[in-house]
């Protein structure tokens, strides 16, 4: 029972510093400076914990694809598209829904000069017509995000974007709060790898002593846009509705003898 109390204890005096590096990202940093005595041995441990819980928003990217023969012609036919495409999500979402205009590729881009000049001339030393003096459509792609609020809306929000865009991802759903979610799959983490510890000790004929270091190594920044990415490819692996937060955390415990 000694063994259980201390392991609390330890959980519940840490389950606030897990929460700092989660919410902040940390890589890393003793909790104390005290390194191991003769005798008393390092445990470093990798633990990850989860949580699922109810999603508060469904998002999804759409593209509007619009031509004309000249360029005004071109936006005059997106703006009207566009316009078409918040007209349908005001009578499926209400004021439950709203449109905002992206970047085409989040994050992303192409890097590097996407003209290739030289093929006008290779095809005009064939003697073949250059399709370069073919009046071409002009034509403007245009992408926005679109987010419902009411998720008891998100089949008509969903259909209501299929029959303007031209093309749409499958609704990827978050969290007001992703914050808390962290912190939560934090403290998780932390505890299995306090419950490990009290395994390793026992097996060795130890004594749980103080936790030493912990690191918060949960993914940030552009890994977080890469697993929303995955999950707009190839469809979110949690229940729809629902949101799964995932952290990992390093921590060194002392045994002592």
């Amino acid at each position: 029972m000694r063994m259980v109390s201390a392991l609390l204890r330890t959980v519940l005096a840490a389950t606030a510093a897990i929460a700092a590096a989660t919410a902040a990202h940390a890589q890393g940093g003793p909790i104390s400076p005290a390194l191991p005595a003769p005798g008393q041995v390092l445990l470093q441990l990798l633990a990850t914990g989860s949580v699922t819980l109810p999603a508060d928003r469904a998002a999804w990217r759409v593209q509007l694809v619009c031509k004309g023969k000249t360029l005004a012609e071109a936006r005059q036919a997106s703006k009207a598209r566009l316009d078409q495409l918040a007209s349908a999500l005001r009578a499926a979402g209400g004021d439950a829904v709203k449109l905002q205009a992206v970047a085409p590729n989040g994050p992303f881009g192409f890097i590097g000069n996407e003209q290739y000049g030289d093929a006008v001339a290779a095809l005009a030393a064939t003697g073949l017509p250059d399709a370069t003096s073919v009046p071409q459509e002009k034509t403007i792609v245009s992408s926005y995000e679109v987010t419902l609020a009411d998720l008891s809306r998100t089949s008509l929000v969903r259909a209501a974007i299929e029959s303007v865009a031209n093309g749409g991802s499958d609704p990827v759903y978050r969290l007001n709060d992703a914050d808390n979610a962290r912190r939560k799959a934090g403290a998780q983490a932390l505890a299995k790898a306090s419950l490990d510890a009290q395994a390793y000790a026992a097996a060795a004929g130890m004594k749980l002593g103080p936790m030493t270091r912990l690191a918060n190594v949960g993914p940030a920044g552009i890994e977080r846009w890469n697993q929303e990415l995955q999950a707009r490819i190839f469809g979110a692996p949690e229940p729809p509705g629902t949101v799964t937060t995932t952290e990992t955390v390093y921590v060194d415990f002392v045994l002592n003898p």
